[in-house]
């Protein structure tokens, strides 16, 4: 007999884990403290590039890894609208098994563990149940960031706000397992800053420069290389490092001729 699912949660990693960014997909999205989970055998990756010329968080699956987020409960229209923002995504299924507290938050179980959520999750774990399902967005393919399509700090100040709503050690542990913060030779630059001239889509310029400090405090302690090989964002020098992929065979001329045009859209809206 087919299973039916009666309840759905979404594992956000990335900006979603913010409720102020999803708000801006569904705003009642906004209205439910997300509750914070490992998955195990997931690793958070920057691989999700964009036709906007970034490169946005993306996972992998790979055994013995972890990745820490939130549980998003959804209803039939916040997942169709969460399909919509995570159109570069392929939503999978995450089994039961595969979710878990967060170790070190069990020491504050009130706060976090202690909801009707929570219980209704663990329990349908506990007893192998299908009535709860757990979906992850991955990305459709996998791809390093580079100067072509950087890092935004922008986009990372979005996210340890986020992470910000749980914990500062949730945050540290955003920051320490996330991989891919520099090239694939880790050697060239592949981060930005663009606090001043935001090319991240859903930034805030204001959170940003309120939460500079804390962050960069934050990626300073977690990874000092990332950190010390951030670049200031121009805007002149991300459209070469397109127009060398352009160039390149393995590049995808259409998305990259489009994240050029993005570029330059924001470039002329930073100026005015």
């Amino acid at each position: 007999m087919r299973s039916v699912f009666l309840r759905q949660f979404v594992f956000a990693y990335g900006s979603l884990m913010d409720p102020d960014s999803r708000a801006k997909t569904n705003p009642s999205l906004a209205k439910q403290d997300g509750l914070p989970v490992v998955v195990t055998n997931v690793e958070r990756v920057w691989t999700a590039r964009t036709s906007s010329g970034y490169t946005a968080m993306g996972v992998r699956f790979r055994k013995e890894t972890e990745c820490t987020g939130v549980l998003l409960e959804v209803n039939k229209e916040e997942l169709a609208d969460l399909d919509k923002r995570e159109a570069n995504y392929v939503r999978v299924q995450v089994h039961l098994d595969n979710v878990d507290q967060v170790p070190f938050l069990k020491e504050h179980k009130d706060d976090f563990y202690e909801t009707e959520q929570a219980g209704a999750l663990f329990d349908a774990k506990e007893e192998q149940r299908t009535d709860i399902s757990v979906w992850i967005y991955v990305q459709k393919e996998p791809i390093p960031a580079d100067l072509s399509h950087p890092i935004p700090q922008s986009y990372v100040d979005i996210i340890v706000k986020g992470c910000l709503t749980i914990s500062e050690d949730f945050a540290r542990s955003f920051i320490d397992t996330t991989k891919g913060w520099n090239t694939p030779d880790g050697e060239g630059p592949s981060f930005v800053d663009d606090r001043e001239q935001p090319i991240y889509l859903r930034a805030d310029k204001e959170l940003s420069a309120e939460h500079a400090e804390v962050v960069d405090q934050l990626l300073e302690e977690q990874r000092p290389k990332a950190f010390e090989n951030r670049i200031e964002y121009d805007a002149e020098d991300h459209l070469e490092a397109l127009e060398e992929a352009l160039e390149d065979d393995l590049a995808h001329p259409r998305a990259v001729k489009k994240a050029a045009a993005r570029v330059m859209e924001a470039n002329e809206e930073s100026r005015c």
